[in-house]
């Protein structure tokens, strides 16, 4: 089998795990949905919230085991190479360290890419401290035209109509909400997208405004408890989580 017949086989095994994994993951969405709509007799706050927290560790296991693997395994894995038609003397010499790749928590470097549909319009404000300096305020579409100004070619990457900056070694973090608790994580790269889904504007009555997908989760206070909600199953009288600076 020649060379070009080799990598047709491949692009075409690419385009069927392609679909399979898309039509999984479309099925799943949609259980998960009907599990965590509250207009749905199968409605069950408790089970919807174990999957998303159950996606988000998988998540971090697997972006753990991938770096951790490139931090020596595969410098040794010879057998790889010779399927990649990669040079073992070459491999070995690859440090996770010299390259301009995220920083995790701890310093370390990443190699995840880990991307969602949820999304909010360019207009959402955004608050970054860069390099520990005093906190930025700035709309995302700022942010992203100031970091696609600067990036390195190695730093951009398209895969269709997604185009992805990576901050690489830039120390940039902004305010999350982890277990009703407000934390500061680094972050990785933006993500630009073209958005066909339904979008939903939600404002509160000090004037706070934000619009986001209807896949994209809010943080409300109900019932003397912060909960997840999705953006049409807000109800009146929820009161939203915002910074108070």
């Amino acid at each position: 089998m020649s060379n070009e017949d080799q990598i047709n086989k491949l692009l075409e095994e690419r385009a069927r795990l392609s679909s399979e994994e898309y039509s999984t993951k479309l099925l799943m969405n949609a259980i998960t949905g009907v599990l965590g709509s509250s207009s749905s007799e199968l409605y069950n706050p408790d089970l919807y919230e174990a999957i998303t927290m159950q996606g988000r560790q998988m998540t971090r296991i697997a972006s753990l085991l991938i770096t951790n693997y490139f931090m020596g395994a595969f410098q040794q894995d010879e057998e790889l190479h010779r399927k990649l038609g990669v040079s073992t003397e070459r491999a070995k010499h690859l440090n996770l360290y010299e390259l301009d790749l995220p920083k995790d928590a701890s310093g370390k470097p990443t190699l995840e890419i880990y991307s969602n549909t949820d999304s909010v319009s360019g207009d959402t404000m955004v608050y970054l401290y860069e390099n520990k300096t005093q906190p930025k305020e700035l709309l995302i579409e700022e942010l992203w035209n100031i970091l696609r100004a600067s990036a390195k070619d190695g730093n951009i990457y398209q895969d269709g109509d997604k185009e992805y900056i990576f901050i690489g070694n830039k120390f940039v973090t902004t305010p999350a909400f982890k277990e009703e608790k407000l934390t500061y994580d680094q972050i990785s790269y933006l993500y630009r997208h073209k958005v066909t889904k339904e979008m939903f504007s939600i404002r509160a009555k000090d004037g706070t405004e934000v619009k986001v997908t209807a896949d994209h989760s809010i943080f409300v206070y109900r019932d003397d408890e912060v909960i997840q909600v999705s953006p049409q199953d807000i109800k009146k009288g929820d009161k939203l989580i915002k910074l108070r600076k």
